[in-house]
């Protein structure tokens, strides 16, 4: 999958109120690959002025230490002294790559109906647009410049900017944002992957502004933005700048920080989704083991430690490290640390961590990742349930606001709401079996199919792109057909068999359930 190319990005000038100076400032603070984020989120800007209803357009600021959505919601729906009101409902959620083509079915309808459940979540794997989406947004900004140095164009700024792809992120706070428009965002600054090539992921808080608003936190404040801005969230450096070794290069993808207050509870969120694919070997394995752990071999871990999640310790151990500091440098003592770690809780190396760390305790032993299959290699039934790798952790103590008996996976795949809607949308298998493993159609099969395939094909011929500086059509005839018989492969047909029987719940939503957790205000 192609990444967002750095270079083309720099476009420093949209149009008349849309240019912008990419301020001097220090390396530590912004590097090109934040500028070139920061470019894309002045992109999502124009697109918010000149293309969405009237009534539907939100500030939006790019910082370089986090972009934010809706800016100014906290001002127009946060009332100050709010009392307790049923309390605040924090959740986790691996969102699994909404945008990307392998998760391009995805109903962010019912994703943004999940999400307001909740009055703030914390979502891991947002992306950027890439592949043949951002290649084709590189083309509409093209021509967007060519307009603004008043060369003559056969179309318009506004059709330019009406046929601009919008990243899977920011899609979600609009259908968020029917629901309830007090919804905001508050953005990591900057993509990070594993390795060179591979996908660069972003975290974010989507917010209810009537019931939370961030606040300053102080080590953004100090570390980040040098007093600069209004530093309620960073990307912590993990350098010789704030925790004396080099432990930025150890992470795949470092955790997003954010502050923010509800009625009289105040709170940080740390989050991250860890690395999966622990390096095999060399240097790297042996600098994660020498700086994080001061060992040499992996063996010297313990049980739970072994050459798949070596490192996926490391980057939780590092993160707990980092709030160890913070609690003692600030005042700041609510700290939830959240995400996909990637690691069970019953993870005895995991349990050593935690342990290590005054008070800590780690929640969540729901299983929280979708599987495909009805049944597992000993014929029992898997209810769509994997691995229980998403977890909150925090300071019992310190953070007594929180209720730990209300932590829990949100069971899409047995919410009656949710149930409902997929059963009303997608759902055309019945619970008869044919030939003893093939399932048949139910009644409603052909109407739902006739439904989503005319809404898909709309949807498709809609699509527009730039070529020789003229809009053309995305999809020809022969594309749409492929898309559809895509789309009925992974979300019809795969309803029939045992072996793909939840593929439908990946498809349109994710491959991880959310987690909750309740929490006084």
């Amino acid at each position: 999958m192609k990444r967002p190319h750095l270079l083309s990005l720099l476009i420093l000038s949209f149009s008349l109120n849309y240019s912008f100076a990419i301020e001097e400032v220090t390396d530590q603070v912004v590097d090109q690959k934040t500028i070139a984020y920061k470019t894309l989120c002045k992109q999502n800007e124009l697109y918010s002025e000149k293309a969405l209803p009237l009534d539907q357009r939100i500030s939006i600021d790019c910082n370089n230490n986090y972009h934010h959505y809706h800016s100014d919601a906290s001002r127009k729906y946060y009332k100050r002294g709010l009392k307790a009101s049923g309390g605040v409902k924090l959740a986790s959620f691996n969102v699994w790559h909404p945008g990307k083509s392998n998760s391009r079915f995805k109903d962010l309808t019912l994703v943004a109906q999940i999400l307001n459940r909740y009055d703030i979540v914390a979502a891991q794997e947002l992306l950027p647009t890439v592949g043949d989406e951002a290649s084709d947004n590189e083309r509409i900004i093209s021509e967007i410049q060519k307009i603004t140095e008043n060369k003559s164009l056969n179309t318009t700024m506004d059709e330019l900017v009406r046929i601009y792809n919008v990243p899977g992120y920011f899609k979600i706070l609009i259908e968020l944002r029917k629901l309830d428009p007090s919804w905001a965002l508050l953005l990591s600054s900057r993509g990070e992957a594993q390795k060179d090539g591979d996908v660069e992921e972003l975290v974010g808080f989507y917010y209810r502004a009537t019931k939370v608003r961030p606040k300053v936190n102080e080590y953004c404040r100090d570390m980040v933005t040098m007093n600069k801005g209004n530093p309620v969230a960073c990307t912590p450096h993990f350098s010789k700048f704030d925790r004396g070794y080099d432990y930025k290069n150890l992470f795949s993808r470092r955790p997003f920080m954010g502050s923010f207050v509800s009625g009289k509870f105040d709170f940080t969120l740390l989050s991250a989704h860890v690395i999966f694919t622990s390096p095999s070997a060399g240097g790297l394995r042996k600098e994660i083991l020498q700086k994080v752990f001061n060992v040499k071999s992996i063996e010297e871990l313990g049980s739970g430690a072994t050459a798949e999640t070596y490192a996926r310790l490391g980057e939780v151990k590092m993160t707990l490290d980092f709030i160890s500091m913070i609690k003692e440098k600030y005042r700041e003592k609510d700290i939830i640390y959240t995400g996909d770690f990637n690691l069970e809780s019953n993870n005895d190396a995991l349990q050593k961590i935690i342990h290590g760390h005054e008070n800590a305790v780690l929640l969540n032993s729901d299983l929280s990742s979708v599987t495909d299959i009805r049944y597992d290699s000993k014929g029992e039934k898997t209810d769509g349930h994997a691995s229980n790798y998403d977890h909150f952790i925090l300071d019992e103590k310190e953070t007594s606001e929180c209720d730990l008996n209300s932590v829990k996976a949100m069971d899409f795949m047995t919410d009656p709401v949710v149930d409902e809607y997929i059963r009303e949308h997608y759902l055309i298998r019945s619970d008869e079996l044919l030939e003893g493993y093939i399932y048949s159609h139910n009644e409603r099969a052909k109407e739902i199919v006739s439904l989503r395939f005319s809404e898909l094909k709309d949807e498709l011929l809609k699509k527009k792109r730039i070529v020789r500086s003229k809009i053309v059509d995305t999809h020809d005839e022969k594309s749409i057909q492929s898309e559809m018989k895509d789309f009925a492969s992974r979300v019809f047909n795969s309803q029939f068999s045992d072996d793909s029987y939840y593929r439908v719940y990946r498809e349109l939503i994710s491959d991880h359930l959310p987690i909750e957790i309740n929490c006084r205000n």
